[in-house]
């Protein structure tokens, strides 16, 4: 008995002090590829972003900065049903204050977008292989109202009031496949008050600021919808193909008590008819996101549509639903 005991502890032992050091990095042969991410609207401006990839095992990943991983001097086409559209060598300026992104570099076409074509992107520099990416901006629109709301009041005080909306959207959706997102948007008027002395005596004039635009967190139960998202909702018509569907969520709101001197404060529903690869970018970003720090879930692969490289080419439509605030 003691035999047996004496050779797995020896055993134990010359597996614990021996170890194998190997350097991931060294072992695996990596390229950096270049990025490209680009949305399309209808009747507006074409941007096409471009970028580095870098690798994520890098031993100096840390160091590299966004500045470093834009691509400024890339040859840029963009073709139309197949004829040339424009070209470009040239991006924004990296100062630009139009993009926060400054992830990538901008390079922007004077030419807007139209429903129903085809458009095909082109990137060459030097250093990496060609990338193109393909897109068909369809002439679907989403179809919806409001068929109920009511309004709830948190909190109301001098400085600061909370709503909360309980929305449920009618929407009537077409035979074929179709993609939805859903964004909520709070606006109003900031202002300031200033302590003025008129005629000898001190009053008090508020004065507007500008517009405040806030995005908010949409909530809802609906079956058909995976809801792990915070600021979007987004679905597939997979259960309700072809058919009229109702959706109820929730959007709450804090937000200065201007009420009095902006009565047009209010709530922006924005409802997007998604393109399918636009789609799929979003619903596997989020959901790589959603399981960040998991140590149990399977990794995701977001989703890329771009040949020879990483990225996505989307597009969609967009339908807005305004609400006042009462």
């Amino acid at each position: 008995m003691k035999k047996p005991e004496f050779s797995f502890v020896l055993i134990s032992i010359i597996c614990i002090s021996c170890e194998l050091v190997i350097d991931v990095s060294d072992s695996l042969d990596y390229e950096d590829q270049l990025v490209l991410v680009a949305v399309l609207q209808p009747d507006s401006m074409i941007t096409i972003s471009v970028a580095s990839s870098r690798f994520i095992l890098d031993k100096d990943l840390e160091k590299v900065t966004d500045e470093q991983l834009q691509i400024h001097d890339a040859t840029v086409r963009i073709y139309e049903d197949g004829v040339l559209l424009g070209e470009t060598d040239e991006s924004l300026s990296p100062d630009d204050p139009k993009f926060e992104d400054i992830a990538f570099a901008q390079y922007l076409f004077p030419f807007r977008a139209k429903s129903g074509s085809n458009y095909r992107v082109e990137v060459k520099k030097n250093g990496f292989p060609t990338i193109t990416a393909e897109e068909t901006i369809e002439r679907r629109e989403a179809i919806t109202s409001i068929s109920d709301m009511k309004f709830f009041i948190s909190s109301d005080d001098e400085f600061l009031r909370e709503v909360e909306v309980e929305i449920t959207l009618q929407l009537e959706d077409r035979p074929g496949e179709d993609y939805y997102q859903v964004i909520g948007f709070g606006e109003y008027t900031t202002s300031t008050t200033n302590i003025m002395e008129i005629n000898g005596e001190v009053v008090f004039v508020t004065e507007p600021l500008g517009t405040q635009r806030d995005k908010l967190s949409l909530r809802t139960n609906s079956l058909a919808i995976e809801d792990y998202l915070s600021e979007q909702i987004i679905f597939d018509d997979r259960f309700f193909e072809g058919s009229d569907f109702k959706m109820v969520f929730t959007i709450s709101w804090q937000y200065e008590n201007r009420i009095d001197f902006d009565p047009e404060a209010r709530i922006q529903i924005i409802v997007n008819q998604l393109s399918k690869s636009y789609y799929n970018y979003i619903a596997t970003a989020e959901l790589q996101e959603w399981l960040e720090g998991d140590p149990f879930a399977e990794s995701v692969q977001i989703y890329s549509n771009v040949e020879n490289g990483l990225g996505f080419f989307g597009s969609y439509n967009s339908l807005l639903i305004e609400i006042p605030v009462k």
